[in-house]
């Protein structure tokens, strides 16, 4: 039975770093100055990943042509898909070609492999046969690894244009009701009657459009809000685009989007944002959809009628 050894010793540790630092930099005196540029453009790191979310091509079109590989892979030639979560091991690196989390037994002050910055990583590969998970070397890094988790996608493209995405916040006539908040005072719309549903607060983080380019490449970003799905609390959903905002002079018309109950109550609502992300990177044109979600609530009383 083989023994894993904690942490590579130091002599391994050198001889690796050496290298790294050979490779990096003979890949930076080689690199294409369109890459720098690139990253410089994006406001990204010196090492950024050019290619968001994915592999990069072999540097002859950009890889484009073909189908795409899956975020995370076992590498050439096949580039087959993997889970990018495992509940065990962590988040898979197609960089180091494993699951990669904090190790659980982490050296301290008196341990000789200790270092006063950084953690100790566990790496959890599959086998020659692509099959069966086996440890791997562990490694020390000061900050947390990069991963390949689609997450980081989503992080990669929120930093080349320079914002987060961002739920909008829902806008409803009669004005809804927070988690918690004290109802005392609060407004109820008569049943049968329009409740008005719209985005409020428009900010570009928001709602979009979000673009952003790298001057003289192909490589840009698109971000923007495609529709709100509203869970009305009653077994109704109403999905509605960009939608004007209620004012009182507006009460006998009708909403662009709107909602009628049909019995009084306190309702739960359920807000969907939907954002639909495209790009083009070195791989060609991608795209990516994500979404928040918030709830609130909104009040129904009953319509009286007054006898005189």
């Amino acid at each position: 039975m083989t023994t894993l050894t904690r942490l590579l010793p130091w002599e391994r540790v050198v001889a690796v770093l050496g290298v790294t630092a050979l490779v990096l930099v003979a890949s930076l005196a080689t690199a294409p100055r369109s890459e720098a540029d690139i990253c410089e453009n994006f406001n990204l790191s010196a090492r950024c990943r050019i290619v968001f979310g994915g592999e990069k091509g072999d540097g002859k079109g950009g890889g484009s042509d073909g189908p795409k590989r899956p975020p995370c892979n076992l590498g050439a030639p096949d580039y087959e898909g993997v889970a990018c979560d495992n509940p065990v091991a962590g988040s898979w690196s197609n960089e180091r070609q494993c699951y990669i989390i904090e190790a659980s037994d982490q050296p301290t002050p008196d341990d000789p492999e200790w270092r006063p910055k950084g953690k100790l990583y566990q790496c959890t590969g599959f086998d020659s046969d692509g099959t069966t998970l086996i440890l791997k070397d562990p490694f020390w890094s000061v900050t947390p690894p990069n991963t390949s988790n689609p997450d980081d996608l989503i992080a990669d493209l929120e930093t080349a244009v320079g914002t987060k995405f961002r739920a909008m916040y829902p806008g409803l006539a009669p004005n809804p009701i927070a988690d918690g908040q004290d109802e005392t005072g609060s407004r109820m719309a008569p049943v049968g009657l329009w409740v008005w549903m719209w985005p409020r607060t428009m900010w570009k983080t928001q709602w979009g459009p979000i673009e952003a380019e790298a001057e003289g490449t192909p490589y840009w970003v698109k971000a923007g809000v495609t529709h709100v799905k509203w869970q009305m609390g009653d077994g109704s959903t109403v999905v509605c685009q960009k939608s004007p905002p209620f004012a009182p002079w507006m009460r006998d018309r009708t909403p662009e989007c709107g909602h009628k109950y049909k019995k009084p109550g306190k309702y739960r609502v359920n807000v969907t944002t939907y954002w639909h992300i495209t790009y083009v990177d070195a791989n060609g044109p991608g795209e990516q959809n994500i979404e928040f979600n918030q709830s609130l609530y909104v009040r129904i009383g009953e319509n009286q009628v007054v006898n005189k």
